[in-house]
């Protein structure tokens, strides 16, 4: 072996041993060949060093926004997780994604949407393998076909991360806030919020006439500059917080009748886009929606009208800096009545209405007080008397006599009238027919909590009892408003529900009702004049004096047409019916499905 190739393959390399060569000690012939040697192989291994480093720093960025178990999804308007179920590497403890996952058991949807198709394969999926598989990222898209359960229409989309599922996201993929940069680094974005002043009703119910109504509460984003990286929106109430939305869980919405949830939705770019976009959350105009609905699914529609209104705070972030702004305190008061309020529960599907009544002593007729009949036949002049001898001594029953005093206090009736409201006009699992309202694809039961208050109540209305006298009709033309028909009828009738018990004078002539059927009658006839109120304001003065088109309207007799009440199921409060309904049957008496909607729908907000 030759001396040059000997200490070309002896002697180790200066990057591997750390030591100095003494090159005196080479022959001076082979010092510039073994110099050249040295310094091509120190050059290759610094170029082998560098590729390694760049491929390790490659890798790292990428597992960065790796797509993880359990990242957030979204297919058009639905909203959901992706699911992995193999036996693959993890990251943070969580499976990692790679193209193998297409299936439609990795997509599951919250609000029931089912993945049947896969069209293609992944796109945008990264250049690092796992188990000789390439990796999802967050930008990572699929498309697919599928549908909502039942006879649903198919609908054809992409599939797209909303998050990637980490707990920790680096801030330039826009969750979670960034590194902090040196202070003199300029901010390079700018944000403003403001709320949405626009009317609003939960969970969107219709009005009278089928038009849709506003069901989210909108606060007005406008990003400008370079973008940001992600943003959270806290509302708070007297300091508590209700909800918090921020762009690692929220969806994202091209139009607002799609809208199903929580979400943001795009309305335009800016004017003068950046040339160099570098965020997810682009300058330009967005809306923020909101259900209404607290951190625990509940909506409380006192807790937007009552108090000391509510905050909205926005935080956006992006390079490496923070932005906050809030809306200021905003209000809402009731549009339509203020008579009632509204609490939704989403997870046990039960809304609780509270009405408040304002019930009064009307008095009462036909008791001890004596009374003086003029004219009498039989005395050729005036006759003083007690109520009760009025009655033909044929009509008496023996086992039955006059009352003479009061068999139920203005108190016990105030009790009556508040049960039957909240019986007639509940529809819950303790209704006999009645069961519940559905809004969209759920079943609600519905429970009312009717109180007697003078606060912020509907019109007074008066509680008479009469007995040993001629039968006394109830009444409830209430509230005058702008409609003429309820000035007329206010002119003609009074608010009052009657108690009419013991022997009664009837049209056909004298007859003993006895106290227990008109416990029965009198329930049902207070949720049926309540409920005139009710229709007035969610229908007209029309549909409501006019029941529900089975009368007229002055004299309310019974149209010609009018059907005999249903021998089975519901029998609608709000209407009559040719023939007389027996105490027994109201107790399949409720307020029909779309009057209780109604009724929710008059606690519509508006902004103040």
């Amino acid at each position: 072996m030759s001396w040059l190739k000997r200490i070309y393959t002896e002697i180790p390399s200066p990057s591997d041993s750390g030591e100095r060569i003494d090159t005196s000690t080479v022959p001076e012939t082979g010092v510039e060949v073994y110099a050249a040697q040295l310094k091509g192989n120190s050059d290759r291994s610094r170029m082998k060093t560098v590729a390694e480093e760049r491929e390790q720093e490659a890798f790292a960025q990428a597992s960065e926004t790796l797509v993880v178990d359990g990242a957030k999804i979204q297919m058009g308007a639905h909203v959901g997780e992706f699911r992995l179920h193999a036996n693959l590497p993890t990251v943070q403890g969580k499976h990692s994604g790679t193209i193998l996952a297409k299936h439609s058991d990795n997509f599951i949807f919250y609000d029931g949407f089912s993945v049947i198709d896969i069209i293609g394969d992944w796109r945008d999926y990264g250049t690092c393998k796992l188990q000789d598989r390439e990796v999802l990222l967050l930008k990572s898209s699929l498309a697919v076909q599928g549908k909502m359960p039942g006879n649903s229409p198919l609908e054809a989309g992409v599939i797209r991360f909303l998050d990637s599922g980490q707990v920790t996201i680096p801030p330039y993929i826009g969750h979670g806030e960034a590194a902090p940069l040196p202070a003199n680094e300029p901010l390079d974005f700018d944000v403003a919020v403001e709320h949405g002043k626009a009317d609003f009703v939960p969970l969107g119910i219709p009005d009278f006439k089928g038009n849709r109504e506003q069901d989210k509460i909108r606060f007005n984003l406008r990003i400008s500059g370079k973008g940001i990286d992600g943003w959270s929106l806290t509302i708070k109430n007297k300091g508590v917080i209700l909800q918090e939305l921020s762009s690692s869980s929220i969806a994202v919405f091209t139009s607002a009748d799609v809208a199903q949830a929580n979400g943001l939705l795009f309305l335009s770019k800016a004017k003068e886009e950046p040339q160099q976009q570098e965020r997810l959350w682009a300058a330009g105009e967005y809306s923020i929606l909101w259900d209404g609905f607290d951190a625990d699914h509940i909506y409380n529609s006192k807790i937007l009208t009552q108090g000391n209104g509510l905050t909205a705070y926005f935080t956006a972030w992006g390079n490496g800096k923070k932005m906050e702004v809030s809306t200021g305190e905003f209000r809402y008061s009731y549009k339509q009545v203020k008579w009632v309020d509204v609490i939704i529960n989403r997870k046990t599907a039960k809304i609780d209405l509270f009405l408040r009544l304002n019930l009064f002593d009307a008095g009462a007729v036909g008791l001890e007080r004596p009374y003086v009949e003029p004219n009498h036949p039989e005395v050729g002049g005036s006759k003083a008397g007690y109520p009760w001898e009025k009655i033909p001594r044929k009509k008496l029953l023996t086992l039955y006599p006059p009352i003479k005093t009061r068999t139920r206090s203005f108190d016990d009736l105030l009790l009556l009238a508040l049960k039957g409201v909240n019986y007639h006009w509940g529809r819950n699992e303790q209704h006999s027919v009645g069961k519940n309202v559905k809004i969209g694809n759920i079943s609600y039961g519905v429970y009312m909590q009717a109180t007697h208050t003078g606060n912020d109540a509907m019109e007074p209305l008066g509680v008479h009892y009469t007995t040993n006298e001629k039968w006394r009709r109830s009444s409830n033309p209430g509230a005058i408003t702008e409609d003429p028909l309820t000035a007329e009828f206010n002119s003609r009738m009074k608010n009052v529900l009657c108690y009419n018990v013991g022997y009664i004078h009837y049209s056909f002539g004298w007859a003993y009702q006895n106290g227990y059927d008109e416990d029965l009658k009198f329930m049902e006839l207070a949720a049926h004049e309540v409920g005139h109120e009710i229709l007035k304001f969610y229908a007209g003065a029309l549909y409501s004096y006019g029941h529900k088109g089975s009368s007229t309207i002055w004299s309310q007799e019974v149209k010609p047409e009018t059907p005999n009440y249903p021998i089975s199921g519901e029998i609608d409060t709000m209407c009559y019916y040719q023939n007389y309904i027996p105490p027994w049957e109201h107790k399949r008496s409720v307020a029909a499905e779309n009057d209780v909607l109604g009724l929710i729908w008059l606690t519509k907000l508006k902004s103040n």
